[in-house]
């Protein structure tokens, strides 16, 4: 799951998550708000809270922060 590409595509990444939950080994995390991707977490308007508590972590392997610097 990359939750900016989610976003700006209109995906709602809490639903995406929920969907996706038993299926995600990796995760690109990077906030997103008015067509401005890839900020760092707190930034944009993307509730983290939400989307980590709609994921299964068992098999997770990889979370990766992809930010704009």
């Amino acid at each position: 799951i990359d939750t900016t590409h989610y976003a700006e595509a209109g995906i709602n990444i809490l639903q995406a998550a929920g969907i996706l939950k038993d299926c995600v080994k990796g995760i690109h995390l990077s906030d997103f708000r008015d067509g401005q991707k890839h900020l760092f977490i707190g930034e944009g308007d993307l509730d983290f809270i939400g989307f980590f508590n709609n994921l299964s972590l068992n098999d997770l392997h990889a979370v990766t922060l992809e930010c704009n610097i």
